[in-house]
């Protein structure tokens, strides 16, 4: 069974905060909005957690996804961006790199 882990975007500190369901939730300030990202329980081929919110690249570097949740998709993680979408039951999965998120490089969406 997988650790079940999630991350925040600290907006003041501009950076990842990363916990577990053993984190003391009262931590988090009640009164800025924040968005939880979870671990999606799948690693790219050099070990790397994805999470929500991830930017990925092909190994070729032609696509770009962020990785996200579809509960339209059989509730599987799926990742969207340039007319295409990446589901973790393809195999070239793991030729994917992590070069980014949607918080600390918003830049990479474009």
């Amino acid at each position: 069974m997988r650790k079940i882990e999630f991350r925040v975007w600290g907006k003041e500190a501009k950076e990842m905060i990363y916990f577990d369901l053993t984190h003391d939730f009262s931590l988090f300030r009640k009164d800025v909005q924040q968005t939880i990202m979870q671990f999606t329980g799948l690693f790219n081929e050099e070990g790397d957690k994805l999470y929500e919110g991830d930017i990925i690249q092909s190994e070729d570097k032609l696509r770009k996804w962020v990785v996200e949740y579809s509960t339209s998709q059989g509730g599987r993680y799926i990742g969207k961006g340039l007319g295409r979408t990446w589901d973790n039951n393809l195999p070239p999965f793991f030729h994917l790199k992590i070069i980014g998120n949607t918080y600390s490089n918003p830049e990479l969406l474009k």
